[in-house]
């Protein structure tokens, strides 16, 4: 049986990267930051010990639509991954773009997620900026993480080992 080691590498990537932070924001309030991480499963915010979200109420439909789409996508990524011919590349293919999607699907979901958009101030993707309201001022810091990338990288090494998929069993 041939294995597509690229295939099957984009497989690990992609599983890595739902244990990762996909974004953070980090406000410091008094010279203390405050950091809010969110997964494709969950937000870990500050007060998560106490079990409030603290300001923030994130929606949980774009963050679940990715999390299930990379999990799909591992599976097919595998599954393509063992399966020589065109069978196989076509669902190579299939992973790596449900891989993709997934992380589009996070960006566009984190950009209109109310928590962000309705914030006082507007809240961005990615932004550094100090806030003044009514004489009090906080610093906030907004970024994509490295889970986020990572998936990313799945998805184009998946492509990538579409060119390397073993065509004929030998």
């Amino acid at each position: 049986m041939k294995v597509n080691v690229i295939g099957v590498a984009s497989v690990i990537i992609a599983l890595v990267s739902l244990a990762l932070p996909w974004w953070t924001m980090t406000l410091s309030l008094l010279e203390t930051p405050l950091s809010w991480d969110v997964y494709t499963w969950g937000v870990r915010s500050p007060m998560e010990i106490v079990g409030d979200s603290l300001l923030f109420d994130f929606a949980d439909s774009y963050r679940y639509a990715a999390l299930s789409f990379i999990v799909v996508g591992a599976i097919l990524g595998l599954a393509g991954s063992v399966t020589v011919g065109r069978r196989g590349w076509t669902v190579l293919a299939t992973s790596g773009i449900l891989i993709i999607l997934a992380a589009v699907i996070f960006v566009a979901g984190l950009a209109t997620d109310p928590a962000l958009a309705d914030a006082t101030p507007p809240i961005g993707i990615f932004e550094s900026k100090e806030v003044r309201i009514l004489g009090f001022s906080y610093s906030i810091s907004t970024y994509l993480h490295i889970g986020f990338f990572l998936a990313v990288t799945a998805a184009i090494l998946a492509s990538i080992s579409l060119l390397r998929h073993p065509t004929a069993s030998s």
